[in-house]
């Protein structure tokens, strides 16, 4: 069920309706399944307001009770829950059982989507996602079967079930010192070798860390600043505004430059300092600050879902936030109708990309259009991602064209096999194998140390097929996967070690700070520069004329 825009939930409640009444005299039971807490909260309450009893599995062995018992028309769980249920429960082999994946694209990859099918074996699983995956390893419409339907923004838009959105891309020019810099690296770097040096640079010249020095920071606060407190703030609406962002560190920097400017009201939700998401900045002075961040929160809140949980109510609901400032969090499955506005900086693609748009094309009174204003050039991620998921892309999936993906079980099994054989014959003249510190002087020898990345790599490989694999899990014993498992663990944390001991890689910790700090001094952000021309991103011809448009600056540049 490919659904964008809104309604899902609705689409959820109606299709349980239909199921229970039409198969009543089956006992049908309907299962709904997500994996956030927060979705798993939105959907319950759904169904709380129909004439539906729905339970909510509020761990593995409370999920079992619910399912053995005929009491509830809906079980609402979590898909992690299925780890605990399945070594509890017995195989409930009934076929008139009917499981509804919400975001399907998301957890349905690995082990936990097993482990559920091993509870249900013969249920009806129905996906729903408003981005399903596309990819050749991981696709939604493989693991789940066939397209029933399809509902796209632009459908959304033309029901008024949803408001249009218009992309502004805007840019800050920065200069940059390069002989003042060439210099620094080399005194900072004056200790490595010139493979090591070469690695420190190429990791540095990314356009992540140039985006996330402290100038450009603040000058992209003081556009932000200026733009909605002329458009919305002055004119006194109920609109407001999200910021996404690529670190907890950029997070919690963005707030401290809008505290300065001291126009706006706003917040900042992340999750704790020692879950990483996506970029995270490491070192001492910015964990420092993250972690002061959360001890503040915390000894204001408690808990941190009550610290999200009050900051969304209050966005949602209240009148004097006007800006929420996120990470990864809360850029899907989070309606806030009055947000009008995402600004972005940090990159995004695909449905990452698609997801986050989303947050601010909700209806609500006055608002005429979702505004999307873009600080890292998004705008061919962008229309990538629209083509994709407006239904060419979809309509056009064969799933022939994935064959190579359908791996043969025996073949993956015994390279499985013959891989962990190869890898530990590597450690065969250890005698102590539970000395670490043995292996770690046995792979002194260069040539030695390369067979072992290579052999742990295919290991590696062919044991994450097998996790996300029906048939291979099923077959092989869970004593012999979960020795693999194990013992995958300890050889990562051994190669890890071995490269740094070896200098075959460097621990880029040591030089985070310093690096950080030439960026800040050597890279001037001047001014905010608009790019693009609003543009409605449902508008194909005015999209591409933008996109041309661009590319032809990007020439000339």
């Amino acid at each position: 069920w490919h659904t964008q825009g809104s309604g899902k939930s609705l689409t959820m409640v109606m299709l349980a309706k239909y199921i229970l009444s039409e198969l009543r005299g089956f006992n049908p039971k309907v299962i709904v399944v997500t994996d956030r807490v927060e979705l798993d909260k939105q959907i319950h309450k759904t169904f709380s307001h129909t004439r539906l009893k729905a339970s909510r599995a509020t761990s593995g062995s409370h999920l079992v009770d619910l399912i053995n018992d005929n009491h509830s028309d809906i079980v609402t769980t979590l898909v992690h829950k299925f780890g605990t249920a399945s070594s509890k429960q017995k195989p409930i082999e009934s076929r008139d059982i009917f499981v509804l994946v919400d975001e399907s694209h998301r957890t349905q990859y690995g082990e936990l989507h097993l482990k559920m099918k091993k509870v249900f074996p013969n249920a009806c699983y129905l996906g729903f996602t408003g981005t399903p995956l596309m990819k050749k390893e991981k696709n939604t419409l493989i693991k789940f079967g066939k397209l029933i339907h399809k509902y796209t923004i632009a459908d959304g838009v033309r029901d008024k079930a949803i408001v249009p959105l218009l992309y502004e891309g805007k840019m800050v020019e920065q200069s940059v010192n390069q002989k003042a810099i060439d210099h620094r690296l080399e005194m900072i770097t004056r200790n490595l070798n010139d493979k090591q040096k070469e690695e420190v640079k190429q990791r540095w010249s990314k356009y992540e860390k140039l985006a996330s020095s402290e100038q450009r920071i603040y000058l992209i606060a003081e556009d932000i600043n200026k733009h909605f407190v002329e458009n919305y703030k002055t004119q006194g609406s109920q609109f407001k505004a999200m910021l996404a962002t690529n670190s907890k560190i950029e997070a919690i920097r963005y707030l401290e430059a809008f505290e300065e400017l001291s126009d706006l009201n706003c917040a900042v939700v992340i999750s704790p300092p020692d879950q990483r998401e996506g970029h995270e900045a490491v070192d001492q002075e910015s964990k420092d600050k993250v972690q002061r961040f959360w001890k503040r929160m915390m000894d204001r809140y408690g808990t941190p879902e009550k610290y999200e949980d009050a900051i969304k109510d209050e966005f949602v609901n209240g009148d004097e936030l006007d800006l929420l400032i996120v990470v990864d969090k809360l850029l899907t499955g989070f309606d806030a109708p009055r947000a009008t506005v995402l600004y972005v900086d940090k990159p995004m693609k695909e449905h990452t990309l698609l997801q986050a748009i989303a947050r601010v094309n909700r209806l609500y009174e006055g608002k005429d259009y979702g505004l999307i204003i873009d600080y890292r050039g998004l705008l061919d991620k962008l229309d990538e991602a629209m083509q994709m998921y407006s239904g060419a892309g979809l309509e056009n999936f064969d799933p022939e064209d994935l064959k190579g993906a359908i791996y043969d079980v025996i073949s993956i099994i015994g390279s499985l096999r013959q891989y962990y054989s190869d890898l530990w014959q590597i450690f065969a003249p250890i005698k102590n194998k539970n000395d670490r510190e043995e292996y770690e002087v046995w792979l002194e020898d260069e040539e030695r140390r390369e067979e072992f990345y290579g052999v742990l790599s295919n290991f590696g490989r062919n044991l994450g097929i097998a996790l996300e694999s029906e048939k291979i899990y099923n077959t092989l014993p869970p004593e012999e996967l979960q020795k693999y498992k194990k013992d995958f663990k300890f050889f990562q944390d051994l190669r890890k070690s071995v490269k740094l001991r070896y200098s075959d890689t460097i621990d880029h910790k040591e030089y985070e700070a310093k690096m950080q700090k030439l960026m800040d001094n050597y890279i001037a952000a001047e001014e905010v520069i608009r790019i693009t021309n609003p543009v409605d991103i449902l508008n194909a011809k005015a999209f591409e004329e933008e996109l041309e448009r661009l590319e032809s600056k990007r020439a000339k540049a």
